[in-house]
């Protein structure tokens, strides 16, 4: 067989060579800032692959997925690798050029498009926010005037809770309307709009290994959208048998059935529990869960999520790993925001006891800017702990020292 790879992650934490079946011809197209830029780190990572192409503009998808086509006339690939919630779409295109097995361009879209999956979930009887299709103002307007103030406005494929509005009042909704906006030309806009709940957040992130649910856990979360004031997420495993966590198992279900989902596969899915003590969707895709959640699955159920999916298609061995019922350790994980400024020095290792990671992505020197998507951290951490109170503790505690102990210049006004 020969295997196409997309890749934009860092490939020191992605060895797809180990998880693909030795037998199995490999290419590589991957982001440069996902190799080392050290020529013998470099070497190392691109080792296996019968080719491996590096595009410094690999967000750009019309030549990722021109490049792909020109590698599948030299190579004729059976099957097709891709991991980031980004690639998807892109995957899904050229598996149906090409005629080649794996997840479908309408399982895709029922998980990366959100109206189209609301759409879905709410036939099948899943509860879900009252939710309209806005590509112009017309739209926004009349949803507005059916389920009145606040409503939450998203891109329907965005990621990351960029360009997500909560409009609460109508100077939300006219400065929504400003400058930049999606509604202002008369292309549509491929918005969404929800009816704005009140809530509580949990995340339920696991896998599907040969059609079967082999784990599936949820965290209590803070808001993706805390970014937008400054500040970022903690998410911390909910204790076996805590309210909600079976109730969140089960809706969880419900969901997966009500989808297209694919045979194997990684997801992500956002509930809320409404003031009422109820359970709802906000949304689920088919990918790993942003921020730390992959390592957070490492330290809790001692399994790898990608790895395992991957083996799952394209491994020696097909039947995936064998997953505890409940943690091993209850693990969580958080992402550090600072004020912007240049970075003048960076603390060193963490004091903090329980952290299992930490990790600064910035270093003296370096700029700080304001966070633009919910998992623009300038530190991260994950750690453990004995109770989900506990855990939370510790990194509540862990981001409180990095944030006294960084030192940072402030940006200059109008700088």
């Amino acid at each position: 067989m020969h295997i196409l790879v997309l890749n934009r992650f860092a490939l020191r934490l992605v060895p797809y060579r180990d998880y693909i079946d030795p037998a199995f011809d490999c290419t590589l197209i991957t982001s440069s800032g996902g190799v080392s830029s050290d020529p013998e780190q470099r070497a190392r990572q691109l080792a296996g692959y019968a080719k491996a192409v590096v595009l410094d503009d690999y967000a750009n998808l019309a030549r990722l997925e021109y490049t792909a086509h020109r590698l599948h006339a030299e190579r004729n690939f059976d099957g097709i690798v891709a991991m980031s919630e980004y690639d998807l779409l892109t995957a899904a295109r050229l598996r149906r050029a090409w005629g080649i097995a794996g997840q479908t361009l309408e399982s895709t879209l029922a998980y990366r498009d959100k109206f189209l999956m609301k759409q879905t979930l709410a036939a099948a009887g899943v509860p879900v926010a009252t939710f309209a299709k806005v590509d112009h103002v017309s739209d926004l307007v009349a949803f507005i005037g059916r389920v009145g103030l606040p409503v939450v406005v998203k891109p329907r494929r965005g990621a990351g809770s960029v360009d997500v509005r909560v409009l609460r009042t109508d100077d939300d909704v006219n400065d929504f309307l400003g400058a930049g906006s999606s509604l202002t030309g008369d292309q549509p806009a491929d918005l969404q709009a929800e009816r704005y709940i009140p809530h509580e957040m949990y995340n339920v992130d696991g896998m599907v290994i040969n059609g079967e649910l082999r784990v599936g856990w949820p965290s209590a979360t803070t808001s993706g959208l805390l970014y937008q004031q400054g500040d970022l997420q903690r998410a911390t495993f909910l204790e076996p048998g805590e309210a909600p966590q079976p109730d969140l198992v089960a809706l969880l279900e419900r969901v997966l059935a009500a989808l297209p989902t694919p045979r194997n596969t990684v997801f992500h899915a956002e509930m809320f529990r409404t003031t009422d003590g109820s359970l709802m969707l906000n949304e689920i895709g088919c990918r790993i869960g942003g921020a730390r959640v992959w390592d957070q699955f490492r330290l809790g159920f001692d399994v790898d999520l990608i790895g395992s999916v991957v083996k799952a298609n394209y491994g020696v061995d097909r039947d995936g790993p064998v997953v505890g019922a409940k943690p091993v350790a209850l693990s969580g994980w958080a992402m550090v925001a600072c004020p912007p400024g240049v970075v003048r020095s960076v603390p060193a290792d963490c004091p903090v006891p329980n952290v299992w990671i930490y990790d600064s992505y910035v270093a003296a020197g370096d700029t700080i800017a304001p966070p633009v998507e919910s998992t623009d951290a300038v530190a991260a951490f994950v750690a453990q702990g004995e109770t989900r109170a506990a855990c939370d503790a510790t990194l509540q505690k862990a981001v409180a020292w990095y944030q006294s102990t960084i030192e940072i210049e402030p940006a200059r006004p109008g700088g």
